[in-house]
């Protein structure tokens, strides 16, 4: 009797132990695995992509929204500091991913070309997706961007254009 209470015992204990160790955490939290994203590229002929396409390089993922005109501006900044420190960039191994939150597809469209933004780089989920993509990556407060490195892991939450250049 005492033999099968140990054996139980210690059976989930090895159960409880070998739980509690996952190498899968995600939360949008620096540290952390980024959570899972897949998007419709803005580009010429749409097509979509995911954030793990990106397995092996540095990734600046920048959450923006038409109606919010702080995120639309960082949205900018970071183009254009991507634009001008392209060498910088390839030799960081550093790609930019920027996905629009608005619920209208026709306004992201207008916006990309009124602001001259790189069309590539642009991405928006399509509207049964928005919602999970809000509450994966916790954007219901205010747009946000996260770094993140070659294995997944976002290591800067908001970074300054002068945070990239020093990286």
């Amino acid at each position: 009797m005492k033999k099968t209470i140990i054996g139980i015992v210690g059976f989930f204990a090895v159960l409880l132990a070998s739980s509690a160790f996952t190498q899968r955490t995600t939360a949008p939290a620096v540290g952390y695995l980024a959570p899972a994203l897949s998007v419709e590229s803005a580009g010429q002929v749409p097509e979509a992509t995911s954030l793990s396409d990106y397995r092996g390089k540095y990734v600046l993922l920048t959450f923006w929204d038409c109606s919010r005109a702080d995120s639309r501006l960082q949205v900018n900044r970071y183009q254009q500091w991507f634009d001008a420190n392209k060498s910088t960039a390839d030799s960081m191994n550093l790609s930019m991913m920027a996905v629009n939150l608005d619920s209208n597809p026709r306004r992201f469209e207008e916006i990309v070309k009124r602001d001259h933004l790189d069309s590539n780089r642009q991405f928006h989920p399509e509207a049964e997706q928005l919602s999970l993509v809000i509450e994966n990556f916790q954007l219901s407060a205010q747009p946000k961007t996260f770094l993140i490195d070659p294995d997944g892991r976002i290591i800067a939450v908001n970074p300054t254009t002068d945070q990239l250049s020093r990286m």
